[in-house]
């Protein structure tokens, strides 16, 4: 085929902008997408990049919650969306191969299948194989490729300059086919790290050798010190026989403790230690408890049943006054009402009276009969022997509850009193089971039992300290007789120093060696780094009229005339970085920092394309170029055109643009001048839920007469 073509038709369906399945016809090697702002055009370029990738790195870090779906249409959610291509890929002398592409899926989950003449291919496999026909044996991931140097998106132009100068580095290195460079480079920074990883360990082997030399080289001196100290034999049999003598009355001791095994006075002095901590217990627990007993009256269970009784006798009065008190209580109700209802007969009567009874008419003294009827109408005399009775009722009860009270604190206190006992005779039969199982342990001795209530504290000392001098004695013969074993272990101490001391020896030579080995790979390392650096910088050099004449073209800046890139050693890493320069002045500066955002836009472009034609073969068969003139302003648009027409002998070229004018110019220039040649314009003519109008148009060819004078390569 006679010119470069990568796509021959994209598929989208269910992707950002596109809802309805839309099919594109890309079989040219130019191809000029137009059309307003909205209309699709970056959902286009998007696609291809969800294709080639399964991701959209400048949109992935925009979703604000995990649940947005920023890869399916939103009218057709929750998707999938499916974008398939048509491929040519070159398969060296068997010449280009046609392929399928298609990738499925949604955000957070996608899947590639990839379909040729002999093979289907899915997943991870799909991806590998993508990766090996786009790149082939090159170093450089595709990610990086189509990011940095085949897909130039307009909200993402200025990466290419903000990327890290390592990493730029290492891109220009791939793309001007010196992987070998930074290949060998790698291995020798690998080597270093090897070489530094073994010298670590190392190290620290060495260090645990010299700790363990040491501990070794202490322990001998101890042993050594140790015998110096011990006793003989002789001494301590004799001392533990006069201990045993000494205090034989006191512990009873029956047996000869010198014919007892080094075993069995080990385990006799082990019986003793617990011994002498249940006596320490009990000389200081013993007398506080029988000083504390004898402290409770001992006829506290008979004062508590008296005192119940007297609790019984006052509960008994206060229920027996409280009846009489309620009684009395009942009979002055009584007295009240019935002197109620006099006083209002008299109330009633007194006004009736007349002088004459109306009845036998007989002469009547209305004075005496009112004094009478009124005096009937007052309280009667119970009223005075009720309120005697209530008072005394009330003083009775007042006295029966001061004796319940006092009955109740007394019997309280004898209730604690006799708690108190119980646990003190709990805890007296503890310390007597305790010091019956620790004696009961000790063989051959007979102490009488020193826990009852005549406790003799004398008597209790005096066994403490035989028992404490029986174990100094027995510590003292058993350390006489661990002085055999010392010589014993002197010697083996001595083998384990000698043994440890040549193995230090050893590793010490070993990690001098590893020290040597890792500096001459650092320096390797570094040397290789700076190797690389020059011969980049050489064959950048080669290319630099190239890059010159690219920016020239667009012409952003009226004093900084010149693009460069340069590459040093920064940090052991190789870096490459752009600058500006006013050769006039003589003044280099970087872009980023002086240059405003349209004209570090041009600058960013302007580094586009010449790494794409300073590639070559190497790097991928197509420039995608998303609306370059959206974020710059007075480009030169004519030399913009000329770089694209330029930029298709190379790579398949795909370029969008909203302006019209631009378009046009495009068309022209773009327009097929050799035979067998394509060019193929895509208006976007608006758009609705269904997704973007396109229109496919192809330009007809025109007769170039002569090729233009040009710094540009004609491949």
């Amino acid at each position: 085929m006679s010119e470069n073509i990568f796509f021959r038709q994209v598929a989208i369906e269910g992707f950002r902008g596109f809802r309805d399945r839309v099919e594109v016809e890309t079989d040219a090697s130019a191809i000029v997408i137009t059309g307003a702002n909205g209309t699709g055009k970056t959902s286009f370029f998007d696609a291809i990049q969800w294709l080639l990738l399964g991701d959209l790195e400048r949109l992935s870090s925009m979703a604000r919650r995990p649940r947005d779906d920023y890869i399916v249409n939103q009218y057709r959610l929750p998707g999938p969306a499916v974008v398939e291509a048509e491929l040519l890929v070159k398969q060296g002398a068997e010449g280009e191969m046609p392929i399928t592409l298609r990738r499925s899926g949604r955000q957070k989950s996608n899947l590639l299948e990839w379909v040729d003449r002999s093979e289907r291919l899915l997943g991870p496999e799909a991806e590998r194989r993508l990766q090996e026909a786009l790149l082939p044996g090159n170093s450089i991931s595709l990610p990086t490729a189509l990011l940095k140097s085949a897909l130039l998106q307009q909200d993402v132009m200025r990466d290419v300059l903000e990327a890290k100068e390592s990493e730029r580095f290492q891109h220009l290195n791939a793309l001007l086919g010196l992987e070998v460079l930074s290949a060998f480079e790698q291995a020798a920074k690998s080597l270093a790290k090897e070489r530094g990883e073994a010298t670590a360990q190392t190290g620290a082997q060495l260090e645990a050798l010299r700790a363990e030399q040491e501990g070794t080289e202490s322990r001998l001196a101890a042993v050594r010190l140790r015998q110096q100290q011990l006793p003989a034999v002789d001494v301590a049999r004799s001392r533990l026989a006069e201990t045993a003598i000494r205090v034989r009355a006191a512990l009873g001791i029956t047996d000869d403790l010198r014919s007892l095994s080094p075993e069995s006075l080990a385990s006799f002095r082990q019986a003793i230690a617990v011994e002498l901590v249940v006596l320490d217990e009990v000389q200081s627990r013993w007398p506080s408890v029988l000083r504390e007993l004898g402290e409770i009256p001992p006829s506290s269970e008979d004062s508590l049943r008296e005192v119940s009784r007297q609790i019984e006798a006052a509960e008994e009065a206060i229920d027996e006054q409280t009846q009489i008190l309620a009684e009395v209580t009942r009979e002055q109700n009584a007295l009240r009402r019935m002197a109620d209802q006099v006083s209002r007969l008299a109330a009633d009567a007194v006004p009736l009276l007349s002088d004459r009874c109306p009845v036998c008419g007989q002469a009547i003294d209305r004075e005496t009969i009112e004094r009478r009827l009124i005096a009937g109408a007052e309280a009667p005399a119970e009223f005075t022997h009720l309120a005697e009775r209530e008072e005394a009722a009330r003083a009775e009860i007042d006295r029966a509850r001061t004796a319940l009270e006092t009955a109740q604190s007394t019997a309280s206190t004898i209730r604690r009193w006799l708690a108190r006992r119980r646990e003190l005779e709990v805890e007296m039969t503890r310390l007597r089971d305790r010091l019956a199982a620790a004696t009961s342990a000790l063989p051959g001795i007979t102490f009488p039992n020193l826990l009852d209530v005549n406790y003799d504290e004398e008597r209790t000392q005096s066994v403490t300290v035989g028992l404490k001098s029986i174990a100094d004695s027995i510590d003292f013969y058993l350390a006489a007789l661990r002085s055999t074993d010392e010589g014993a272990l002197e010697r083996q101490l001595l083998s384990e120093l000698e043994s440890v001391s040549e193995r230090v020896a050893e590793v010490a030579a070993r990690l001098e060696l590893l020290e040597s080995t890792e500096r001459r790979a650092a320096q390797l390392a570094a040397a290789s780094g700076e190797a690389a650096v020059r011969i980049v910088q050489k064959r950048f050099t080669a290319l630099r009229p190239l890059i010159r004449d690219v920016y020239a073209r667009l012409d952003p800046h009226p004093s900084f005339k010149v693009l460069d890139l340069h590459s040093d050693f920064y940090r052991l890493k190789g870096a490459t970085r752009p600058v500006v320069r006013d050769e006039e002045e003589d003044v280099e500066a970087d872009p980023m920092l002086i240059f405003a955002s349209s004209q570090a836009n041009i600058v960013a472009l302007s580094y586009f394309l010449a790494l794409g034609w300073a590639s070559g073969d190497r790097n991928l068969p197509f420039v995608l170029m998303d609306d370059p003139l959206q974020s710059m302003d007075d480009v030169n648009v004519l030399g913009l055109a000329d770089l694209c027409r330029f930029a298709r002998r190379q790579r398949q070229l795909i370029i969008s643009t909203h302006e019209a004018r631009f378009a046009a110019l495009l068309e022209r220039k773009l327009a097929s001048r050799q035979p067998g040649q394509r060019t193929i314009v895509l208006r976007f003519l608006g758009w609705d839920r269904r997704g973007p109008a396109i229109v496919t148009e192809e330009i007809p060819s025109q007769v170039e007469l002569s090729e233009p004078r040009v710094a540009l390569p004609a491949n």
